[in-house]
């Protein structure tokens, strides 16, 4: 490991080059898993990295995704979702149509919960980023949500909400992929 704040780190074990940096006397470090060998750091994640290296590391955080205490969105979310068109525009990364029910977690900063879990329909998905549907606004400007991959298999992310607007009667909240967390 490097030993100035500025520096990206490499892990100390498998010496994967990763998303993270030693923390200044101003930041509060977290703990993240390297995914290469599961070695545990305490540092600050480099959000400018390039999407290869943030998939290096997880963080070691616990954000409940209890889908049985959760309502359901409405139906009327589901329903129209599935007949939303996908508009032509410049993406950087392509988008996938995915109409499914996502749980949401408002985070802070430091991604812990400071919100009521909620359940929301995603509306298209990308590598960098997604769209989710939800019947009122979200003021948060970090959200973790659950995908399910395949069969069982989940994937815990952090989105930084980008834009929030109304569309129909319901509300689309976008954002990149800024974390993955650790399950």
């Amino acid at each position: 490991m490097r030993d100035t704040p500025d520096e990206k780190l490499d892990c100390p074990v498998c010496f994967l080059p990763l998303p993270l940096r030693l923390p200044s006397d101003v930041d509060t470090a977290q703990k993240w898993r390297c995914v290469g060998c599961g070695m545990q750091l305490e540092a600050v994640l480099v959000e400018d990295c390039s999407e290869e290296i943030r998939d290096t590391v997880r963080l070691v955080r616990e954000v409940k995704f209890d889908e049985c205490e959760l309502s359901p969105p409405p139906t009327a979310v589901v329903e129209f979702a599935s007949t939303l068109a996908e508009s032509s525009d410049r993406r950087i990364a392509e988008r996938r149509a995915l109409v499914k029910t996502v749980p949401v977690v408002p985070v802070d900063a430091d991604f812990s919960p400071i919100g009521e879990p909620f359940m929301a329909v995603s509306r298209n998905v990308s590598v960098g980023g997604i769209a989710i549907l939800h019947v009122v606004p979200i003021a948060q400007e970090l959200l973790a949500v659950r995908l399910t991959k395949r069969e069982n298999e989940t994937m815990e992310l952090v989105v930084k909400v980008t834009r929030t607007r109304t569309v129909g009667e319901f509300y689309e909240i976008s954002g990149r992929f800024i974390a993955k967390l650790a399950v």
